[in-house]
């Protein structure tokens, strides 16, 4: 399973891709159902953040309040805590950030709440970002902590276009008779051959070796 893992290039890419996000406190919380909350907040924030705002601010800044709100629970949702992550994040022109869950870890399958998906447009939005925290089983007790193993999220960046200009598809049957298709198929055959019976059985390097021929390639 692990050679499996290593290997595998579509799961190696997903496990690299963006940057995780752990919890910037401790906080156990039970949701009880019908909007009520057990909870205890066992950290919290350093006061930097009032430092960093007030060195900042200016006679002519119209926004002078120096603390944010740290922690909403069951404001924005019945089910739902938000926990601010006090970062900006800021990325070039018409790329975003999909916040996700953790991509391929098993403990946060197991853990009675997940983040909610978003996609942040943090080309052009300066606002520090809050994790939407959504329990979807009740009464489970839940300990959030920084040094957690597995973390709350994981934001990747996506080009805009994935979701906004419209991108279009067209589905063909393989039909050799078809250029574009005898293309396709001629690289299945290969690649295939390569993987599955070449070597007598099958070999885990075939996608890396394929890899870095393609992308050696010069464009076009």
């Amino acid at each position: 399973m692990e050679i499996g893992l290593r290997h595998c290039g579509p799961l190696s890419h997903a496990n690299s891709s963006g940057w995780w996000i752990f919890s910037p406190l401790d906080l156990d919380a039970t949701y009880l159902g019908d909007g009520k909350w057990d909870y205890e907040l066992l950290s919290t924030y350093d006061s930097e953040e009032v430092d960093v705002v007030r060195r900042n601010l200016r006679p002519e800044d119209l926004y002078r309040v120096e603390t944010r709100k740290h922690v909403s629970v069951g404001t924005v949702e019945p089910d739902t805590i938000q926990i601010w992550t006090g970062c900006i994040f800021q990325t070039p022109p018409e790329w975003v950030l999909l916040l996700t869950v953790p991509v391929n870890f098993v403990d946060s399958f197991r853990r009675p709440f997940h983040v909610q998906q978003a996609v942040l447009e943090t080309d052009w939005l300066p606002y520090d970002i809050w994790l939407n925290v959504k329990f979807h089983r009740a009464n489970e007790r839940a300990q959030i902590r920084r040094a957690d193993r597995c973390p709350l999220a994981q934001i990747i960046p996506i080009s805009r276009r994935a979701y906004e200009r419209g991108l279009t598809h067209e589905e063909k049957l393989l039909e050799r008779d078809d250029p574009a298709c005898e293309e396709i198929w001629l690289e299945w055959q290969s690649y295939n051959y390569e993987k599955w019976i070449r070597r007598g059985k099958k070999d885990p390097a075939t996608y890396h070796r394929r890899r870095r021929a393609a992308l050696a390639k010069p464009p076009g």
